[in-house]
């Protein structure tokens, strides 16, 4: 049940968790985003993830018994997320990327969805995607929609920003594995979507873009090694942690083995590409794209062609 107004105020309904890392140039719109909520029962954990910039001055200033910073050193995105939650007293818990920023309403309605709810574990939200089309801001809406056999088709979203759960739950859970610097979010929600399942725990939705999710262009060319050995060695975590799930849903099974299988012919690792597009064509045999994808891993100097050069996973 959600504290009312004059409970104790070391416990409060939400605790909003920011991990940070030279973000100087947005780290202010975020925060501001969080403080400037119409639902006002919340504590902000900022984790300063060993930042260089002017990051620790910019949160130095700010005067709010709402907010707390913790500094600590450079470990990594679920490192920083964990470390706020060790220190959170909420009930009910929720992230924001720093370069994200959270609408007026976020809190406000995820409470009116958990009072609504009986037995609430997870609540589901959309976001508004904004992007640069040229020399515009373009913006997209995505709801939360069934997300298949994984997460037993509930409504799912993965952004940070778009989903709050219960702390209780999460601790049965666990937290973010650190080792992960992508799809962390995924591996979480995968872990704890299960669980509220089998606790019995109602999953709910909000059929409305409550947090703004500034889509930065990728570009392939300035991605670096490391970015791609991330993206694989999360994947291949993924699929070795979760074979389970993954069993009941071969079209997702057959999605993670491109995304790995496409980023170790980036690293030049073609027998483990060549490997894992080879389990795809059991997956679906009749995929032609990744027939070609096979061919490609087979040929390094066309896989260097056709990967280094495109952001996608052909």
């Amino acid at each position: 049940m959600l504290h009312r107004a004059g409970q104790a105020e070391e416990s409060r309904p939400f605790s909003v968790i920011i991990p940070t890392y030279n973000r100087a140039h947005c780290i202010m719109s975020a925060v501001n985003s969080v403080l400037n909520q119409t639902h006002a029962d919340f504590e902000l954990i900022v984790v300063n993830d060993g930042s260089t910039d002017n990051t620790v001055d910019l949160l130095a200033a700010i005067d709010d018994e709402r907010m707390r910073v913790i500094h600590q050193e450079n470990r990594g995105v679920s490192a920083a997320r964990n470390a706020g939650l060790a220190a959170a007293r909420g009930e009910w818990m929720t992230f924001l990327d720093s370069d994200d920023e959270a609408k007026a309403k976020w809190l406000e309605e995820i409470a009116r969805c958990i009072r609504s709810i009986k037995k609430a574990g997870i609540v589901f939200c959309g976001h508004e995607v904004r992007y640069f089309d040229g020399n515009r801001v373009k913006s997209k809406i995505i709801l939360p929609k069934p997300a298949g056999p994984l997460f037993d088709n509930a409504p799912v979203k993965v952004l940070a920003g778009t989903f709050a759960l219960r702390k209780d739950l999460l601790s049965i859970a666990g937290g973010y594995a650190e080792n992960l610097r992508y799809s962390e979010n995924t591996e979480l929600l995968l872990r704890v979507v299960t669980c509220c399942l089998e606790k019995r725990l109602a999953i709910g939705k909000i059929d409305l873009p409550l947090t703004i999710y500034n889509k930065q262009p990728f570009n392939v060319r300035a991605a670096s090694p490391l970015y791609y050995r991330n993206t694989l060695d999360a994947v291949r975590y993924i699929l070795d942690k979760h074979q389970d799930l993954f069993r009941k849903d071969p079209a997702e099974h057959f999605n993670y083995n491109a995304v790995a299988g496409v980023n170790a012919a980036r690293l030049g690792l073609y027998a483990e590409a060549r490997k894992l597009f080879a389990c795809n064509v059991r997956i679906k045999p009749l995929s032609a794209k990744n027939y070609m994808r096979l061919f490609f891993a087979s040929v390094p100097p066309l896989a260097r062609l056709v990967w280094l050069k495109s952001e996608g996973f052909f």
